[in-house]
């Protein structure tokens, strides 16, 4: 198998260098395997014979598309557009179409094998000829526009329906294990945890609320309400205070709305913008919830209630996690009163036709530590309703989930849990082990990494070496290696180089950067590996190695991740025992940090049994594979691809001894986990489906990527 980019694997390729990426400029047919990259959310794609042309108003068209949404993509050609949208990579973009009448019935006509379209608007000249497919092609096909206006209105309807209708719930495992390589709904509730932390130890200046003002007048500029909107915003402007935080949430105001969205999709860009506003609410609610704990010393437990529309997709997760946790991206309202849950739920939907009814039923105790509410009817324009406000970051664990069959209404009782503190310190002390004299930020950005968020740590990492170029930040050599870090995962080795040498001209100008050094080396030896550049790369390796021995002990923690690297240098090599002796060397110092059932041990044995199977000693690789298998059993969540990679290497092995049966049988188990985890075009996945009928070992494609992480 071979290894990729440091410890992720690259499965991002093609980043847009400006809100419209033009057709021309790509050449998706090209690189068949490669996915198209976009932001979680709502893209807007056009696709026009004459999307990219210069005349006038086809520039109009682009420039209003532009306004009212970041992301935009334009394409003039059919089989180019198809096969971009069939590789899209991100399983959380979606699409809003916006097609010519020509081009509607070809692409309509594949609409079931295009996952990510989520509606169709049909903008051409006769719409008489194409009206009939609104109804063919319901509920995609919103409906057929002839003039620019019209369009412009029905899709910002349809986006602000999009941002009521998306899935606001992380639900994961109780099994699931503070690791590094976690699972997306974990990753992403420790991501709201991480948010918290670093917006409340952040200092603000008089600028960010400008910026956010600002941010604020351009997003409804085009609002066809925008009067009523800027009204608002100019008395935000001039009477806003910290104090004044759940006041301006619970009036539903323009800030409720930007924020709720920027934190339902997750988008850093507008988190960043509504980081002093955020910041403000978390500790207002902070405050309140500290008069809570005195005011109900003899009633210390909350019921709770919230009303909500949930997709039958949501619910069918939830019978899977009865005693695991559940999260919610963002802020969450409930009330004391039932009613007010009622009256919620008989209101029209904007989830789509499969919107379910949710009745969540919670126990709160404010006497646990790390769970934080707070009653804000005082600040509230319906005190009547006794809405509780939970903060970011708050977990759930669900109890029960029955369906009351006289109302059609599904009540999910849950308790309020700390457990999801718990977790995020414990994911916590294992990246400080790993990371020592990490800060917040660098932290921040390296979970979004780990989320599989390579752009949005991209951008994240670009922002704050602007904000602090020419300054002599301590952070400076984090924020560019892993800038360095996102190009590499998405295969510009170039840029990445770049990074990592500026990393380390930062780290040799503080002697406490030794660690930070290694690791900047080790990244700077498998960029020339994965080049093939394999003499340079082995001399990075070795001044890490030197530095680890003179400096910081032979067994220091970053020395493991040295010798994994050697490791994988000299198997390339097809220098079997060096690569064996630099492995057992990397096992060693782990075994001195972590407990036995650590996943960092999994991944290196698993990566031993690839090196013993080359060996062509496949019952020493089953053994070493079996023993990774035991240790993700125990520790990772059901479908995981660390499980799968290590499947794959069994699979191998048993061909090796001509044991189909059990070959097939592991590569049938990797092949679905693979299915679950990845993008549908990963390489692993297509590789899986050939070793799964192959019966002869000579035959096998033996180029799997790893999909792990070795920090």
């Amino acid at each position: 198998m071979k290894t990729r980019a440091l410890s992720k694997e690259a499965i991002m390729s093609t980043t847009p260098k400006s809100p419209i990426l033009q057709s021309s400029d790509t050449e998706f047919t090209e690189t068949p395997s490669k996915g198209l990259d976009l932001p979680d959310g709502v893209t807007i794609v056009w696709l026009d014979a004459r999307a990219n042309s210069k005349s006038v108003d086809d520039m109009e068209t682009k420039l209003m598309l532009e306004k009212i949404h970041p992301s935009v993509l334009t394409f003039d050609d059919v089989r180019n557009c198809l096969d971009a949208l069939s590789k899209i990579s991100n399983k959380k973009s979606r699409v809003f179409l916006v097609v010519s009448g020509k081009f509607s019935t070809l692409i309509l006509s594949d609409l079931n094998k295009l996952p990510a379209i989520d509606s169709v608007f049909i903008f051409c000249a006769r719409p008489e000829i194409y009206q009939h497919l609104v109804v063919k092609y319901s509920p995609h096909v919103i409906d057929v526009f002839t003039e620019q206006e019209t369009l412009q209105l029905s899709l910002e309807t349809e986006l602000n329906n999009y941002h009521m209708r998306i899935p606001i719930f992380n639900f994961f495992e109780q099994k699931q294990s503070a690791v590094r390589d976690l699972t997306y709904d974990a990753a992403s509730f420790l991501w709201f945890q991480l948010l918290q932390k670093v917006l409340m130890e952040t200092q603000y200046e008089t600028s960010d609320i400008k910026h956010m003002i600002d941010y604020c007048r351009k997003h409804y500029e085009r609002n066809p309400q925008r009067q009523k909107f800027y009204s608002d915003i100019d008395e935000f402007e001039k009477n806003y205070k910290s104090s004044d935080a759940i006041k301006w949430y619970t009036r539903q105001s323009f800030v409720y709305k930007l924020t709720n969205i920027a934190l339902r999709t997750e988008d850093i860009e507008a988190l960043y913008i509504f980081r002093l506003y955020i910041s403000d609410l978390c500790r207002q609610l902070a405050t309140e919830h500290k008069k809570l704990r005195i005011q109900n010393k003899k009633s210390p437990v909350l019921k709770l209630y919230r009303g909500c529309h949930m997709s039958s997709e949501e619910l069918t997760k939830l019978p899977n996690t009865i005693g695991g946790m559940t999260s919610i991206n963002g802020f969450i309202s409930t009330s004391v009163q039932q009613w007010v849950a009622d009256e919620f739920l008989q209101r029209e939907s904007h989830r789509g036709p499969d919107a379910q009814k949710v009745l969540w039923i919670i126990e709160a105790d404010c006497r646990i530590d790390g769970i934080i509410f707070a009653p804000v009817a005082q600040y509230s324009v319906h005190p009547e309703e006794k809405e509780v406000i939970f903060n970011i970051g708050s977990a759930f664990r669900i109890d029960s989930i029955t369906l009351n069959e006289a109302n059609n209404i599904w009540h999910i009782k849950a308790t309020a849990t700390n457990d999801g503190s718990h977790a995020f310190s414990e994911y916590m002390k294992v990246l400080r082990r790993e990371l020592k004299e990490t800060s917040e930020k660098v932290i921040f950005g390296t979970l979004l990494i780990d989320m599989g968020k390579y752009v949005t740590a991209q951008c994240y990492f670009k922002d704050l070496i602007e904000r602090f170029s020419g300054s002599n930040h301590p952070d400076l050599s984090d924020f560019h290696y892993n800038l360095g870090l996102t190009y590499s995962f998405q295969g510009d080795l170039d840029l990445a180089e770049q990074n990592f040498l500026r990393a380390l001209k930062y780290q040799n100008l503080v002697p406490l950067k030794q660690r930070d050094m290694v690791r900047t080396l080790n990244a700077l030896g498998w960029v020339h590996q994965d080049s093939g550049a394999l003499d340079e790369a082995i001399d990075f390796y070795k001044k890490a190695e030197y530095i680890c021995e003179e400096k910081l002990g032979s067994n220091d923690l970053a020395n493991a991740q040295t010798y994994t690297y050697m490791a994988r240098y000299y198997l390339e090599r097809q220098q079997y025992n060096e690569s064996n002796t630099c492995y057992e060397r990397a096992l060693k110092i782990l075994h001195l940090y972590f407990p036995k059932q650590h996943q960092r041990l999994g991944i290196i044995l698993s990566e031993m049994g690839d090196a013993r199977r080359k060996q062509g000693k496949p019952e020493q690789a089953l053994e070493l594979y079996k023993q990774a298998e035991a240790i993700f059993n125990d520790i990772l969540p059901k479908h995981h691809p660390c499980m799968a990679y290590c499947w794959s290497g069994m699979g191998l092995s048993f061909l090796q001894l001509n044991n189909i049966k059990e070959a097939q049988s592991h590569h049938e188990k990797a092949l679905q986990t693979y299915r679950h985890v990845l993008p549908p075009d990963h390489i692993n996945i297509s590789i899986s489906e050939k070793n799964l009928k192959c019966i002869r070992y000579d035959l096998v494609i033996d180029s799997y990527l790893q999909v792990c992480s070795q920090v």
